[in-house]
């Protein structure tokens, strides 16, 4: 079985009606994006100045620059008004909730062996969680722009076709 982007991204996750405070859906994946580009930059030097393992370290930091990278193309997408460039920035998120996962199951099974509080454990899932739902947001963020922005290319076409006929 193989599935189009356009069954994928027309699924009512996708749908703009989801998007936030009425803005329009390039204008939240541009905030969005940079929220989480902010969020990715304390997070990752959270983790250096509390000095976690180093390779979790480099490992947040490697997803900070990803980040940073999505950012870009968001802009970058959004101002030239190309849906392609929103495909790698929705797999990148859709690989975010993923590790937002598995970093949550090593933290839950490092804590556990180390003996940590209850209470810190528990907080700390409780943020894991939050960031889950939070990167499933702005997935769903960044596909309403893919859809936003693909109308908008189909839009262009055909006001360009229609201007070539006259």
């Amino acid at each position: 079985i193989s599935y189009s982007s356009e069954m994928i991204f027309d699924h009512p996750f996708f749908k703009q009606q989801y998007v936030c405070f009425g803005l329009s859906p390039p204008n939240a994946s541009k905030i969005w994006a940079g929220i989480a580009a902010a969020l990715g930059c304390a997070l990752a030097l959270d983790n250096w100045f509390w000095g976690h393992y180093l390779s979790f370290n480099l490992y947040i930091t490697f997803i900070f620059a990803l980040q940073l990278g999505a950012c870009f193309l968001v802009f970058l997408a959004c101002s030239r008004l190309q849906a392609v460039l929103m495909l790698p920035i929705i797999l990148f998120q859709a690989f975010n909730c993923l590790s937002v996962c598995g970093t949550a199951i090593w933290f839950i099974i490092d804590a556990v062996l180390a003996h940590y509080y209850f209470s810190t454990i528990i907080y700390n899932i409780l943020m894991y969680i939050l960031s889950l739902l939070l990167s499933m947001y702005i997935l769903q963020v960044h596909g309403c722009c893919f859809n936003y922005l693909k109308e908008a290319e189909r839009g262009l076409t055909q006001r360009s076709a229609q201007n070539n006929v006259v």
